[in-house]
């Protein structure tokens, strides 16, 4: 999973957000999704869209207007500096205030679904 995709995507959307935009298109990758069905869950992003243009897949990914995360959103683990949390460290530092968006050998997760499958993994991102 490349962090640099994972970046380059979070700016995206802060950017968006702080522009007001209703939404962005993607192109489509796994890793992406992934992120994307956790933002979702979360309740960061109003809800997301697959599109085909070309024979090319990206996602429109609908923003919420009220909940804005451009400012309290960052990245953990960089390709020079990798941050892992065993599952322990993951009972200690997970907060009620943000989630931790790991990904682990059971695919991307957040830190209450790594919780409860007793996991842990690589940090990608902190979004608070």
């Amino acid at each position: 999973m490349s962090t640099n995709q994972i970046a380059k995507f979070v700016s995206a959307v802060a950017n968006s957000q702080k522009i007001r935009k209703n939404s962005i298109i993607w192109p489509y990758t796994k890793s992406i999704l992934e992120v994307v069905k956790i933002l979702k869950t979360e309740g960061y992003i109003s809800h997301f869209l697959f599109r085909e243009t070309n024979g090319k897949r990206s996602l429109e990914i609908v923003l919420k207007n009220g909940n804005n995360i451009n400012s309290s959103i960052s990245l953990v683990s960089r390709p020079s500096v990798l941050k892992y949390f065993s599952k322990k460290d993951i009972w200690k530092l997970s907060t009620k205030i943000g989630i931790f968006v790991l990904s682990t050998p059971q695919g991307v997760l957040s830190d209450r679904e790594a919780k409860i499958m007793g996991t842990g993994g690589k940090v990608l991102l902190y979004i608070c």
